[in-house]
């Protein structure tokens, strides 16, 4: 049976009846992913009492708003299982709103029941309210609740990568192996106006290496290509960079053996760091 939020706006003490377990196995591991998490939210309210220090104002001030004079009928506990779900589902705003409202577990999930469901807006602005400082305290107190059940021990740390975009382009073969001939050949330049007899007489071929990189990419993206087109390609795009990248070496070598014991040319202003 449901019962109203607390005075404090804090938390729903009393649930209604769950869900009858479902005959599906990949259903009853999605259900237990959601059921750990509430364990978790019930068994640490210190998680909620940091979140409901930073919601409490905005919920009072939406109480006062409210035209019906009724008390605000959603707990921080809710808003705090809200912003949850939102990440474990990879939704936005909007997306999370109307799945919560369409899942009958999830309502169950983050109390709401068969009671109304806010608009996004109202749960962007309630969200927001909760501060980076708090997403830390409850990181903290989770993380002092599982050493205390023995679940990790701290030895051993994992970190995760956030992947954004990024004006780069696609990696595909034949662009690495420009980029890689392009960037050599800039330093080679470079080299070569501090220290041309380094570099000696062979020629850079920056324009045919981008020429055949381009008519690789270009053949590749035509439908019914056929591997005997691009490969004599990239047999002479591979043959430009080994070639390059030996040149580099051997400078690179030149560089060590000769210029340090000469001091004829400062290494501060050669472009690398030998």
């Amino acid at each position: 049976m449901k019962g109203g939020p607390t005075r404090r706006g804090e938390i729903n003490n009393q649930t209604e009846f769950n869900f009858q377990p479902s005959n599906l196995q990949i259903t009853n591991k999605y259900y237990a992913k959601y059921e750990a998490i509430s364990e978790i939210l019930d068994t640490n309210p210190k998680i909620v009492d940091a979140v409901h220090r930073d919601l409490k104002q905005t919920l009072e001030d939406m109480a006062a708003d409210d035209k019906r004079g009724a008390e605000f009928e959603y707990t921080s506990d809710t808003i705090l299982r809200i912003a949850l779900c939102q990440i474990i589902e990879g939704c936005s705003l909007r997306q999370i709103v109307v799945r919560i409202d369409g899942s009958n577990y999830l309502r169950f999930c983050v109390r709401i029941f068969n009671g109304s469901k806010f608009d996004f807006t109202t749960f962007d602005r309630l969200k927001n309210q909760i501060r980076p400082q708090t997403w830390k305290k409850v990181n903290r107190i989770l993380a002092r609740a599982v050493v205390k059940k023995e679940q990790i021990t701290g030895e051993q740390l994992r970190l995760d990568t956030t992947a954004v975009e990024t004006n780069i382009h696609w990696p595909t073969d034949s662009s690495l192996l420009w980029d890689t001939y392009r960037t050599l050949a800039r330093l080679i330049e470079q080299i070569c106006e501090v220290a041309p007899s380094v570099v000696g007489n062979k020629r850079l071929l920056t324009r045919k290496a981008k020429r055949l990189q381009q008519k690789i990419a270009r053949k590749a993206s035509k439908k019914g290509r056929s591997a005997g087109t691009i490969k004599p390609l990239y047999i002479k795009l591979i043959g430009l960079v080994e070639g390059i990248c030996e040149w580099s070496d051997r400078i690179t070598k030149t560089l060590k053996t000769g210029l340090s014991k000469t001091n004829s040319i400062p290494l501060s202003r050669l472009p690398w760091n030998i």
